[in-house]
Order: C-alpha cells, then structure tokens, then sequence
C-alpha cells in the first residue's frame, strides 16, 4: 500500500482536472455546502445549489427538475457516498477538499486489498511454509494495489463506486467465510459482515442490489445442499428492503415521492440503453475491451500466460469457483443490465478488478504447487511495473495532462469567476467542457448556466428576470483563457 501510495504521490495534491475528476466535485460539492449551513437543513440529500438569489434554480445535473425551493438535488444514487465521508471530515475537523477526499479513498484502497488478502488466504490454505501460504494472497492484494484503475478510483477519482468497491469486497469476503463454514458450526460474525457489506452497498449505489441478489442464488444453492441454515437467505433480502425503504424515505422528503420515482424510471430507462442512445452490443463489447485495456492489461498478459502453463478450471475448485463466479457474475450482470453506463464510464470496471485480483492469487498458487512459484512471481513483478508505467502514461506527473490541458485549468476559471463575478451577477459560460463543469462551480462556490450563444444567456436572463449577468466565454480547452462580457437588462 506504501508503495501504491508512492506512485500515486505527484497527483494526490493536485487541483481537480480531467479523467473523471468531474467525480470528485460531483461529491465535494454537496458537501462543501453542507459544511458551510449544516446537513440537516437538506436532509443529509446531494444538494447541487450554493447559496445565493443568483444560484439559485440553475439545473446542471438532471434531465428532471429535482427542486425544493430554490435548491436543485442529484439523486441518481443513494447519500451513503456523501454522508460517508462527510462525517469522517467533521470527525476529524477539517473541511471538505480534494486532498481530504483522496486519502479518505486511499483508505477504501487499502480495506479492498487487505480484504482480498484475507479471502486469498482462506481459499488457498496449504501445509506449506508460512511465508509461502501468503505469497497467493500478497499477489492478489498487489495485483489490486498496483493496477491503473483501482490507483485512480480508488485514489485521485472519488465516486459513488469507489465506495460501492469496499461494500462488494467486504460481502464476497463474508461470503468466502461463510461458504467455508459448516452448518452445525456458522461463522456468527461473517453474518454480519454479509449484513454490513450488503446494507452498505444498497445505501451507496444500486450496484448493491445485484451483489445482493447474486449473493442471494449463491446461498440458495448451498441451503438446498444443506450446507448453511435456509434463514441466512434472509439477510440479502432484508438488506435490499432496508436500503430501497431508507433511501426512497429520505429523498421523497427532499423531493416528494412521485416526483423521485419518475427520476429513478427515466435514469435507469437511460442507464439500460433505452433512453436515446440504445443498447448496443458492439459498443458494449468495445468499451469493455478499451477499459479493460487502460485499467488491467499487463495483469491480463499475465493470468493469460499463466492460464497456457496450468489449467485454469483447477484454479477454480470448491468454495473458490463460487467466490470468483460470484464476483465476475456480478460484474457482468452490472454490464449488461447498465449498459450505458458502462459505455460511458471508464470506472465501470472498477470491480472487476476484485475478480481479477482473485485470479491472480489462485494462480499464484496453481504454481506454488508445480513448483513454479519463482519465475511466476518474477513475471507478475514485471507485469506490477508494467502497470505502474501504464498508469503514469495516463496521469501525468508535471503541469499538464495526456490531451495537453493544465491540471489547474479548472481551478483557475474559478479564480476569474471569483475576482471578477460579483455575487448578484447570474454567471453564464460559453465553450467550457464539461458539460456540466463541476470542477469550476466546486471551486468558485458558484452555480452557472452552460450556453452556446450570447442570445441564449439574454433570454435566460429575461427568464429569471434578473438584471445582471455575466458572459465567460472560454477560449482556450488547453490553457485558461478566459473573456468576460457584462450583460444588462
């Protein structure tokens, strides 16, 4: 993990930029607004808009009006991934920010790997030595550490998913106990691990309803071998109820409930591929093969060699085909049944990489038991330094990123927007990508309309029927450069 930290060094104290930063602010934002009134004037809900007449009802993150008063709200996903980090900052006392936020990640990170440690270890129990009982596991938690896409989403990227990672790694390392054990002797606190990793991750995202539906057929099966009691069906099931009953409670308080349950239809009518865009298997395939490229290639170049060398449905024996079908069944149900999403986000294979990961220490020890465990370790060594290439040849140390931008682009737009916005101007910005540019509304404390056209931030204006707005017309996607054009009615 020190190591991983190590290499991540030159990008953790950095402003927020490109490569699915937009994240980070999507989280910080709601935050940093909590932080300056309280939490509970919002419901502990994501709220969108800074205070302010002139920030006020500028919707830049739903196709829907999610609205009470002048507030917008972003309820795609449920408040655990706010509220979550939010408490350890007031824990602590600092205040939300970037950096803060990373090493709050940075600890996700680390629970995956030493969770993968654990559940490597029990899979691949042996009589052999005790420093070589752990070379499986090390390799698995290694493989995880050191890959480009758990680096960055667990790291620099904070996401809905960075913690929806931890909840799914903690309930397949429940599983993995839990499967081991026998029906007249349970593993009592693997129980409620199962009910913590599984409640957390309904209260994260809705990824967690299918770890806890593919968890559940799981456990049907071995109840209907006799292997575990039939009420520990209950806990996925109660999990689901408790956290789609917690979640629509706190948002239709927000929002109202009618108003909440037609978001949720027309966001996962999009997220299925039925919103516009379509479901399309080759681009499903496409994106898949072009994620699974920047985030695990020399770990794929790896298990492939390993998997021409020794037969890999011996690596996947007993209670470990379970584990590891579970883990990449959930990954592509996710896929599949998130289509767009997928398409879209390069962090949707994030959890895959548990999978992966697993694989590697089961192959780490299919060649411990041919005697071959040397040159294995020297070849996943090479592919780690591999790894680590690939994710500086994305994230760039230094000023500037792969496409040429400026790591502080961003924050410096804000910057203008402080100096030169006063704050009952209506901001309108022309050219500025993202589209909604998170990034600049966390840094100026400020909300804006994105336009493309003067005309269109008049009538906007006219609309709000406010008589002083400001124009940023951005005229560089590289550097900051901005011009500023005053607009009166």
């Amino acid at each position: 993990m020190l190591l991983s930290i190590a290499v991540r060094l030159p990008q953790l104290d950095r402003p927020l930029s490109r490569h699915h930063e937009f994240g980070n602010a999507l989280m910080l934002l709601p935050m940093s607004v909590w932080h300056d009134s309280s939490a509970e004037a919002y419901g502990y809900a994501p709220v969108m808009t800074y205070p302010g007449r002139a920030n006020a009802n500028i919707n830049s993150f739903t196709y829907l009006d999610l609205s009470r008063g002048r507030e917008q709200y972003y309820l795609s996903f449920p408040a655990l991934g706010y509220v979550l980090p939010y408490a350890a900052f007031q824990a602590v006392g600092i205040a939300p920010a970037p950096v803060a936020l990373r090493v709050f990640n940075l600890v996700g990170h680390l629970l995956c790997a030493a969770l993968l440690f654990g559940m490597v270890r029990r899979l691949t129990r042996t009589k052999a030595l005790a420093w070589r009982q752990n070379v499986p596991s090390l390799g698995a938690a290694a493989a995880y550490l050191l890959s480009p896409t758990p680096m960055w989403f667990q790291g620099n990227v904070y996401n809905h998913h960075s913690l929806a990672a931890v909840w799914l790694c903690l309930s397949l390392y429940a599983l993995t106990r839990l499967l081991d054990s026998e029906r007249h002797k349970l593993d009592n606190p693997a129980l409620w691990l199962l009910g913590i990793g599984l409640l957390g991750g309904m209260l994260t995202a809705w990824l967690g309803a299918i770890v806890a539906a593919v968890v559940a057929a799981v456990l049907t099966v071995f109840v209907y071998r006799r292997r575990l009691p039939w009420w520990v069906l209950a806990i996925p099931v109660v999990a689901v109820l408790l956290g789609i009953g917690i979640t629509t409670y706190q948002y239709a308080q927000v929002v109202g409930l009618s108003s909440y349950v037609e978001y949720l239809q027309e966001r996962f009518l999009l997220r299925t591929g039925g919103g516009g865009r379509g479901f399309a298997v080759g681009a499903l395939m496409w994106s898949l093969l072009k994620w699974y490229a920047i985030g695990y290639l020399p770990i794929l170049a790896w298990l492939a060699l390993m998997g021409a060398f020794y037969k890999p449905y011996r690596w996947l024996t007993g209670t470990s085909g379970w584990v590891v079908g579970a883990a990449f069944g959930i990954a592509a149900i996710h896929h599949i049944a998130l289509s767009d999403f997928t398409v879209i986000h390069n962090y949707s294979v994030l959890i895959d990489g548990l999978g992966l990961s697993l694989l590697v220490g089961l192959g780490l020890q299919a060649t411990h038991a041919n005697h071959k465990l040397r040159l294995a370790l020297a070849m996943l060594g090479a592919a780690l330094l591999l790894s680590v290439a690939q994710f500086y040849y994305i994230n760039r140390p230094g000023d500037y990123n792969i496409d040429g931008q400026r790591y502080d682009y961003f924050a410096a737009i804000a910057d203008t927007v402080r100096v030169h916005v006063a704050p009952d101007e209506v901001i309108f910005v022309r050219d500025l990508k993202p589209v909604p540019a998170a990034q600049v509304m966390y840094y100026a404390k400020r909300n804006f309309y994105q336009v493309d056209t003067r005309v269109e931030a008049d009538s906007l204006l006219l609309m709000r029927g406010a008589s002083r707005g400001v124009l940023l017309e951005v005229e560089s996607a590289k550097v900051p450069e901005v011009s500023i054009v005053r607009l009166r009615r």
